[in-house]
């Protein structure tokens, strides 16, 4: 049943973009960056039924889905920013230590 829905989620971002024809080929980053956002709030809204619920089935359903979202973030979209959003974006994973060096940084930067 997770997985239907979660493939469900998916076809809703793709039915989003593309409307009817959800066999074009053609996908953009902002399709991209959707699909990461809405498996992220799914995996969120599991872990949050599941501890309404008090139901441990439900919130570590939510483990995974929440995982291969951060891994896809990491791995498939952090690869494709360029320039200054590639360095933002590894500045903003150093560890949490030299937290208030990054927010001077970026206090740095939006000035």
């Amino acid at each position: 049943m997770l997985l239907l829905t979660f493939v469900l989620v998916s076809l809703d971002v793709r039915q989003f973009f593309h409307g009817t024809r959800l066999d074009m080929i053609a996908i953009g980053s902002a399709e991209i960056y959707t699909y990461s956002a809405a498996w992220l709030f799914f995996g969120i809204g599991l872990l949050f039924l599941g501890t309404l619920r008090h139901n441990d089935l439900i919130r570590v359903a939510s483990l995974p889905v929440i995982l291969l979202t951060v891994a896809k973030v990491f791995l498939y979209d952090a690869s494709a920013l360029t320039g200054l959003w590639r360095g933002a974006g590894a500045f903003l994973l150093l560890p949490r230590p030299l937290s208030p060096i990054r927010k001077l940084v970026l206090f740095t930067i939006c000035i």
